[in-house]
């Protein structure tokens, strides 16, 4: 494979490093990036890692090692050519959970850190990492970048496991050709989940709900209270463990009440109907992917949506991720049913919602290809890493003359063409 110039297969040890997480290098190396994919670097013998966590790291990113948390002049001057301190804060799901004056804080730490292992690292040619998804990463880029080193990206997308998507940031990478066949059976098994209508199995949502909350709880006491609270160690997730959870209080079931509306959806009205499907968030695909600083903030974003589609006339429907149910705090839902918004069920297959509506209307979510293929009219709120120069925004303003389908299919092509095959 060759990238920005550079042919993975020539890399030498010191030339190349890839970002890891707490999971560890085992982890990362086969969910992530894929032995297919590590076995590319041919010429290296040992895969240097860089990571927040001793365990496997090469390169130990080491927030309080970092001598200040302050930043002079000429370098404030020279991040804030890169980002400014709000967007970097506004990104990123730990950050905008605390003070400005502390992330601010954390921030300048990280910077020092990266700027200083840079200039110390000349022979650096590229850093493989997964998609940015927090603002180590997003400073480890933006710094990066600046001076000199690549970055490629790997990460999950709706033609995972078989394949994964390789972005950065939201922008994709062109990977090679298209193999037509390939194409044609993903296709089908969209189609074919759709008309299956398939539904979550209740033992898989209760299994995972308990999981998740003797997951977070253990989390807060160890990774929280005594490494960052004890023992003041600066990792993102011992740092921000309070704000990383799903389903963490029994409070949240109170929210299953609120996703009711299935009969309001199939009563036959001649107002339009938009429908809605909602993002599990956070996450990658809505801190770092949108441009648009104000729709990153994504219920803000969903609020505007629901409004601006209310005021061309249509009834919205709005319905849960069918694998975050459970996650989400209840004064959400609230909001929502106060807008008057329609909230339905996961339970709800996405056939019989695409039979009753009108209008799918999405963020970056595969719904919309979904339901392209099945031949509903279908708009984005923002920029789409498939849908940019395809499918039409939320205004209606048309991008392209081209059915449904044939839009589908494109959208499919510009995921698969930069996709890699684990």
């Amino acid at each position: 494979m060759i990238f920005e110039g550079l042919a993975f297969k020539e890399l030498k040890e010191d030339e190349v490093l890839f970002f890891i997480r707490i999971r560890g290098k085992s982890s990362y190396f086969s969910e992530v990036y894929s032995h297919r994919f590590i076995d590319l670097f041919e010429s290296i013998d040992q895969h240097r890692c860089i990571s927040e966590y001793k365990k496997d790291a090469h390169i130990h990113i080491d927030l309080n090692a970092v001598s200040r948390d302050y930043l002079y002049e000429e370098e404030y001057n020279h991040l804030t050519s890169l980002s400014s301190i709000e967007e970097i804060i506004k990104r990123c799901r730990g950050l905008r959970a605390i003070s400005y004056v502390e992330a601010s804080k954390l921030i300048a730490r990280c910077y020092l850190f990266f700027i200083s292992f840079y200039n110390a690292s000349p022979s650096l040619k590229l850093v493989v990492t997964g998609t940015i998804d927090n603002y180590v990463m997003d400073l480890m880029v933006r710094v990066g970048k600046d001076l000199g080193v690549n970055f490629f990206a790997l990460t999950g997308s709706l033609m995972s496991p078989e394949y994964h998507l390789s972005t950065v940031r939201g922008k994709l990478t062109s990977l090679g050709k298209i193999d037509k066949s390939s194409l044609k059976a993903f296709e089908e098994k969209i189609l074919s989940n759709i008309n299956n209508c398939s539904t979550p199995k209740i033992r898989f949502i209760i299994k995972g709900a308990i999981y998740n909350y003797l997951s977070y709880h253990y989390r807060f006491m160890v990774r929280y209270l005594f490494k960052y609270k004890v023992l003041g160690r600066m990792e993102y997730e011992y740092r921000f463990a309070p704000f990383l959870h799903g389903f963490k209080s029994i409070k949240q079931l109170v929210s299953l009440r609120y996703l009711n509306d299935a009969p309001e959806l199939f009563k036959d009205k001649e107002i339009k109907k938009a429908y809605i499907p909602l993002h599990w968030y956070p996450e990658a695909t809505t801190d770092y992917w949108i441009e648009s600083l104000y729709h990153v903030d994504y219920y803000t974003s969903v609020m505007n949506t629901i409004d601006q589609l209310q005021k061309q006339g249509y009834e919205v429907y709005a319905k849960e991720h069918p694998h975050f149910i459970l996650s989400r705090e209840s004064k959400f839902y609230q909001a929502i049913k106060n807008k008057g918004c329609n909230l339905l069920s996961p339970f709800i297959c996405t056939k019989k919602v695409f039979d009753n509506v009108d209008l799918v209307v999405v963020w970056n979510g595969s719904t919309g290809i979904e339901a392209l293929l099945y031949g509903k009219e279908t708009r984005k709120v923002v920029n789409s890493y498939y849908g940019d120069n395809l499918i039409s925004d939320i205004k209606g303003n048309k991008i392209v003359e081209i059915n449904k389908t044939t839009m589908a299919k494109k959208c499919l092509e510009k995921i698969y063409s930069s996709s890699f095959k684990t």
